[in-house]
């Protein structure tokens, strides 16, 4: 396989920072409002993750990486759901469906695999 382009990479991480940001909509509000704040305040932002790009200190692979860890963990947190409260999983997963017009799953599989 070809080696890709940092402009490649770069697109993947936008589309997969699109599907982070998406559950963290969504899953905002399953929260109180207070616990959603306290969780964003904990997130690295797609400006952050950039910024450390552009000033050299991580490489397009590597806020790639980062974006796939924090949507690891993500897709934890729907498993939670689905186990202890299947209500509220519904209700995650009709919200992203209607933000992003397919599911939580094929939208991370389409961010990564698309071109």
């Amino acid at each position: 396989m070809a080696r890709r382009s940092k402009e490649e990479v770069l697109d993947e991480f936008h589309k997969l920072y699109d599907c982070l940001d998406a559950f963290l909509s969504c899953h905002d509000t399953l929260l109180s409002k207070a616990n959603a704040q306290f969780r964003r305040k904990h997130v690295v932002t797609r400006e952050q993750m950039l910024n450390w790009f552009e000033n050299g200190t991580h490489s397009p692979s590597q806020i790639v990486s980062g974006v796939l860890s924090g949507l690891s963990d993500c897709k934890e947190t729907v498993a939670d759901l689905a186990k202890y409260d299947p209500d509220q999983e519904k209700r995650f997963r009709d919200a992203y469906l209607r933000r992003r017009g397919k599911s939580f799953e094929d939208d991370i599989a389409l961010a990564r695999y698309s071109k």
